[in-house]
């Protein structure tokens, strides 16, 4: 039986995980009527990625590796509705798998840059909160200034190849 492209995009989706990470996003948003649901799931309740309606704090607890602990159960609707540019690039044929993979790891190297930067219990969320409110304050060659440059790549990286049209650049 040939392989569809949706089975593709699964393979994609399991070996990537920025979506859930909090590489991607701070913030997955989630409908007005599943807040009580995600809280349930031990997800953090907050407003949504453009400061309004419902969402949940990125990285998910739920998390391990780049797949789902709780795929099989009942999740908030994004967690199965949302497709990157990368997937839909794939799902439309625009992509090998082959190609998107190789898109991936290299948004994780740029990941991979920030992580020496983080500062003790801090991930990538926080640091992007970090980044943005140093806006631009720090002194050439200090672990900020780092820290800027590595975010900056790693963000318009994302930009291009991850995140949809309206999706804002730098995630906040």
């Amino acid at each position: 039986m040939p392989v569809s492209q949706l089975d593709l995009v699964s393979t994609l989706c399991v070996d990537c995980g920025l979506c859930c990470n909090g590489t991607l996003f701070d913030v997955a948003n989630i409908r007005e009527d599943e807040r009580d649901f995600a809280a349930s799931l031990g997800l953090k309740v907050t407003t949504g990625s453009d400061g309004t309606g419902a969402g949940f704090a990125l990285p998910c607890p739920h998390l391990c590796g780049a797949a789902c602990t709780i795929y099989d159960q009942p999740r908030p609707s994004v967690c199965s509705a949302f497709f990157c540019r990368l997937a839909h690039a794939l799902d439309d044929g625009e992509t090998s798998l082959d190609a998107a993979q190789e898109r991936v790891a290299k948004a994780k190297a740029l990941l991979g840059a920030i992580k020496p930067l983080l500062r003790e219990g801090e991930d990538i969320a926080a640091a992007r909160d970090r980044w943005r409110r140093l806006k631009g304050q720090f002194s050439p060659g200090s672990n900020e200034a780092q820290l800027h440059a590595a975010m900056v790549a790693l963000n318009l990286y994302l930009h291009r190849n991850f995140r949809l049209p309206g999706d804002p650049l730098f995630n906040g």
